[in-house]
């Protein structure tokens, strides 16, 4: 005869039974340890933002200081120094695409009638562009793009296998 103590499912159910005592416990330490009302949310509408003194003339710089500085690049640059890199429109509007050959990389979109380091977009034609400065005007031409040499293979004749 076997003893009930010894067989597979009395452990199982012995196991459970600690199980439950062990979950009990913890839940009576919490019911004792926590509040009985809960967690009361306290918010406070009214958020009032601290006073900080600034000063603005710290913020911005000089502009006398700003304004000689674009002077001096202005009155140093020339039209030759102006790269037409591309135009869209025609005559009366339109914009053209331009850099300076100090900054290839670094281009400008210039509608019509708009300043370009000094130089005022006034026109554009097939290839290029006319550009005004103190009265006088100047025309640039579209940069031509460095092509690589290729072979025409149009003269050599396909042969059949």
């Amino acid at each position: 005869m076997k003893k009930i103590s010894n067989t597979l499912d009395f452990n199982i159910l012995l196991k459970l039974l600690y199980l439950f005592l062990l979950a009990d416990l913890f839940s009576l330490f919490l019911a004792y340890y926590l509040p009985v009302q809960g967690v009361n949310n306290m918010q406070n509408d009214h958020y009032e933002i601290p006073y900080i003194r600034t000063n603005l003339q710290n913020m911005f710089p000089d502009a006398k200081q700003v304004k000689s500085d674009e002077m001096q690049t202005l009155q140093s640059m020339t039209i030759s120094d102006i790269i037409l890199k591309g135009l869209y429109g025609n005559e009366k509007t339109g914009f053209v695409i331009v850099s300076l050959k100090s900054e290839r990389n670094k281009t400008k979109i210039v509608a019509i009638g708009e300043n370009f380091h000094g130089y005022v977009l006034r026109s554009i034609a097939l290839k290029s562009a006319k550009f005004m400065r103190n009265g006088q005007e100047y025309t640039v031409n579209l940069e031509q793009p460095h092509t690589v040499p290729s072979f025409n293979i149009s003269s050599y004749k396909a042969e059949k296998r």
